[in-house]
C-alpha cells in the first residue's frame, strides 16, 4: 500500500464514521439518555457524545477475529496518536 491509498482509504472510512456518528447521535436524543436543555449552547455535550460515539464505533472496524499481531499493531498505532 502507498502513502497515497493508506490516506484516501482513511478519508473514505471518516465518511462511514460521519453517517455512523450522525446516527448514534440521533439514537442518543430519541431515546433521552441525556438532557438537552441542561446544557449551555456551547460544544460541552457534542464533545462528550462523540467521545462515547467513537468508543462504540471502535469495534465497527475491528476485523470480525483480530489475530494478536493484529491488537498489537493497534496498541502501538494508538501510543503515537
Amino acid at each position: 500500500m502507498t502513502r497515497e491509498q493508506f490516506l484516501a482509504k482513511i478519508v473514505d472510512l471518516c465518511g462511514t464514521l460521519n453517517e455512523t456518528a450522525a446516527q448514534k447521535a440521533e439514537y442518543m436524543l430519541k431515546t433521552g439518555c441525556v438532557d438537552v436543555g441542561s446544557y449551555d449552547d456551547n460544544y460541552e455535550l457534542p464533545k462528550l457524545a462523540m467521545v462515547a460515539i467513537c468508543r462504540s464505533l471502535a469495534d465497527q472496524f475491528l476485523p470480525p477475529r483480530p489475530t494478536p499481531k493484529q491488537k498489537e499493531e493497534i496498541e502501538n498505532i494508538s501510543i503515537f496518536i
